[in-house]
C-alpha cells in the first residue's frame, strides 16, 4: 500500500478573490501545476532596467567583431560567464544630443520638450511596459534609487508625470514586506475614496457635454470616458491590495538592509541587487528600473577621486584605472543579477537591460552607448553592430512586443530591432 500523501496541485487558474477583484497567484517554482495541458503554468514576463548616466570607458568596452565569435573585451570581462545569455549592441545611440542633459532620455529616446507634442507623451519603456500590468501586481512599476535632481529623472508616465523613486533599500524592503498599520491603511483608503469622488465629479461634468457636441468631440469624449473607467479600475484594485497580506521576508534580510548606510554606494547597490530578485519572486511587480545614483564617490579599493571627475579622465593613466575599476563593479553587479534571476528559473521570461545615456563621459557623446540585453527569451551570445541605422526606440519596441505589449510603435521607432531574434 502506498502510504505517501497524494500529490497536491494548484491550478494556475485559481485566484485569490477579495472585494470584487481577482488577482492571479504568483508563479511559484516549488508548487507543481495541474498536469493537464490547459493548466500548464505560465511564468509572467518581466523587465528589469539598470541604467546610469556616466557611460563606460569606451576604448575597452565595445568588441571590434560582430556576431557570436566576438572577442570578450576587458570592459566586458565581468560578463564572461554569461556570454551566451547576453547581446551586446554597438553604434546604438540616442536620437537627441546634449551630453549630460541628454543622458536622462535613455529610457524614452526623446527629450521632454519633444514629449509634450508626442501622442504617447514621451512615455519611457518601463512605464509603457507597466501599463500592461497596471492591476496585476501590487506595484505596476518600481523605480529605484535615482538622482534627487529633477533634471536627471529618467522614468515618465504617459501623462508626463515623473515615476517617483524608491530611494533606499530599506524603503524598498518596507514596501515589499512590511504591513501597514491600521491607521495607515485607513488613511490610504480615505485617500483612494477621495480620488474616486474626484473621478465621479469629473465624469458627471463631462457627461453634460455629450448632448451637444460634434462627432469629433464625441469621439474624444468617448476616449476620455475610457480613461476614466481605467482609472476607476486601478483605484478599486489599489483598495483591494490593502486587504491582501504581503509576503514574508527572508530570514535576516531586514537586519542586512537596515545596516546599509546611504553613504556607501557599493553596499546600497548590493542591497538593491539582493532585493530586486525578490520583487519578481514574490510577484510584487514585474517591471523594475534601477537608476544608479552616480554622483558621489564610490567606496571601492583604490578609488580616491570623485566619479564624475574620473569620467573626465583625459586619458590620464591613474584616472583611467580608477574609472575602469568602477565600470567593472557596475558590470559585476549586472552579472550577479543575471545569476540570481537565472537561479530562480526566471531568466527566459525576464529581460534585463543594462544601459547608459552617455557612451563616455570624457567626450560627452550620446552615441555608441553601452547597451547590453540579457534573458527574456531572446537568442543571445552575439554582438550586434547597428551602424547607426536603427534608433534606440527599435530595441525598446522589440522588448515591449516580447513582453506581450500589443503595439507597433514606441516613440521614435521605425520597426523592430533587426538581428535580435
Amino acid at each position: 500500500m502506498n502510504t505517501q500523501h497524494p500529490r497536491r496541485f494548484i491550478d494556475r487558474r485559481t485566484f485569490i478573490k477579495g472585494l470584487g477583484v481577482a488577482i492571479a497567484l504568483p508563479w511559484l517554482e516549488s508548487v507543481p501545476a495541474v498536469e493537464s495541458a490547459a493548466a500548464t503554468p505560465t511564468k509572467p514576463r518581466c523587465m528589469i532596467n539598470i541604467t546610469h548616466k556616466f557611460g563606460m570607458y569606451a576604448p575597452t568596452f565595445h568588441p571590434l567583431k560582430e556576431g557570436s565569435d566576438y572577442e570578450m573585451t576587458d570592459g566586458l570581462r565581468p560578463l564572461e560567464r554569461h556570454r551566451k545569455d547576453v547581446t551586446v549592441f554597438k553604434n546604438l545611440g540616442l536620437s537627441v544630443s546634449g551630453g549630460h542633459a541628454a543622458a536622462p532620455c535613455i529610457l524614452s529616446d526623446m527629450k521632454r520638450t519633444e514629449a509634450l507634442s508626442h501622442p504617447d507623451g514621451g512615455i519611457t519603456v518601463d512605464a509603457r511596459a507597466a501599463e500592461m500590468y497596471a492591476t496585476a501586481t501590487r506595484f505596476p512599476l518600481l523605480n529605484l534609487w535615482g538622482n534627487p535632481d529633477n533634471d536627471q529623472h529618467t522614468s515618465f508616465a504617459r501623462s508626463g508625470a515623473k515615476i517617483p523613486y524608491v530611494t533606499s533599500p530599506l524603503a524598498l524592503f518596507h514596501l515589499l514586506f512590511s504591513e501597514q498599520t491600521g491607521d495607515e491603511k485607513r488613511s490610504r483608503a480615505a485617500e483612494l475614496t477621495g480620488n474616486r469622488s474626484v473621478l465621479d465629479t469629473v465624469n458627471e461634468s463631462a457627461k453634460r457635454f455629450m448632448t451637444n457636441v460634434s462627432k469629433r468631440d464625441a469621439a474624444r469624449l468617448d476616449d476620455y470616458f475610457t480613461s476614466i473607467r481605467e482609472a476607476e479600475k486601478k483605484l478599486q484594485t489599489y483598495q483591494d491590495w490593502l486587504s491582501i497580506p504581503k509576503p514574508a521576508a527572508p530570514t535576516g534580510l531586514a537586519e542586512r538592509v537596515s545596516a546599509v548606510k546611504k553613504e556607501s554606494q557599493t553596499k546600497t547597490y548590493d542591497a538593491f541587487m539582493e532585493l530586486i530578485p525578490l520583487i519578481l519572486q514574490t510577484d510584487s511587480s514585474r517591471i523594475v528600473t534601477i537608476d544608479v545614483f552616480t554622483n558621489p564617490n564610490w567606496d571601492l579599493p583604490g578609488i580616491s577621486d570623485n566619479y564624475h571627475s574620473l569620467t573626465h579622465h583625459g586619458q590620464l593613466p591613474d584616472k583611467v584605472r580608477q574609472l575602469k575599476s568602477i565600470d567593472d563593479f557596475h558590470l559585476s553587479r549586472y552579472a550577479l543579477l543575471i545569476d540570481r534571476i537565472k537561479a530562480l528559473g526566471l531568466l527566459d521570461t525576464t529581460q534585463i537591460l543594462y544601459s547608459s545615456g552617455m557612451s563616455d563621459g570624457n567626450g560627452h557623446s550620446n552615441q555608441n552607448l553601452p547597451i547590453i540585453l540579457a534573458g527574456g527569451g531572446f537568442t543571445h551570445g552575439a554582438m550586434i553592430d547597428v551602424r547607426g541605422t536603427q534608433p534606440l526606440s527599435n530595441l525598446y519596441l522589440t522588448m515591449l512586443q516580447r513582453l506581450g505589449v500589443e503595439t507597433g510603435a514606441f516613440n521614435k521607432s521605425t520597426g523592430t530591432m533587426r538581428g535580435l531574434v
